[in-house]
């Protein structure tokens, strides 16, 4: 009896371990991948130009600053700085389609001190004067079934405020992710 009941009690436990491992994640890097090209392919279609962006991830913002969050939304300003803050993560380039990577150290040399006018004259002759996008990898909210991405259009010299820091909402159909305008 008792052998019977060690064995009945292991049998539970190891199939309830295997139902854990079965579910599948709501939210993938393939979906947040899926996210960033589709984004940036609706960038590259607005521009004439080549789209350039930054090798390094943009600092990802919390669900709670974002419009999916209505109540705590206009604190944002309070907790999002006016300029790109990164982190350690760099995107993997082969997963982003269509655009014109910028390395993170040759990124990072404009905004160092030194002659400023020979660094405008070289960033606008090499990247054609043009926004570099700084992205922060998707975040999403299993309630709303909505991906947001924060998108940081920058270049060297702006003076703070000038309004480039946007939050895109992305939803999953059955064609693939669709922009969205943000859910109230």
């Amino acid at each position: 009896m008792k052998k019977t009941l060690i064995i009945l009690t292991a049998f539970m436990f190891l199939s309830c371990h295997q139902k854990k491992q079965n579910v599948k994640q709501e939210f993938t890097e393939k979906d947040a991948y899926e996210v960033i090209n589709k984004h940036l392919s609706k960038i590259s279609y607005n521009y004439d130009s080549i789209v350039y962006v930054n090798s390094r991830q943009l600092k990802s913002i919390k669900l709670k600053f974002t419009k999916l969050e209505p109540d705590t939304y206009f604190n944002r300003l309070d907790s999002i700085p006016f300029y790109p803050v990164f982190v350690k993560k760099y995107w993997k380039k082969e997963n982003v389609k269509g655009i014109e990577f910028i390395d993170w150290d040759e990124y990072c040399a404009f905004f160092c001190e030194g002659d400023s006018n020979d660094r405008k004259k070289v960033w606008k002759t090499k990247f054609n004067n043009e926004y570099v996008h700084n992205l922060a990898y998707p975040i999403y909210s299993s309630k709303k079934k909505t991906a947001v991405i924060r998108d940081y259009r920058y270049q060297p010299y702006l003076l703070c405020g000038t309004g480039l820091d946007n939050i895109y909402y992305y939803k999953k159909t059955k064609n693939g992710w669709e922009q969205i305008d943000p859910v109230y």
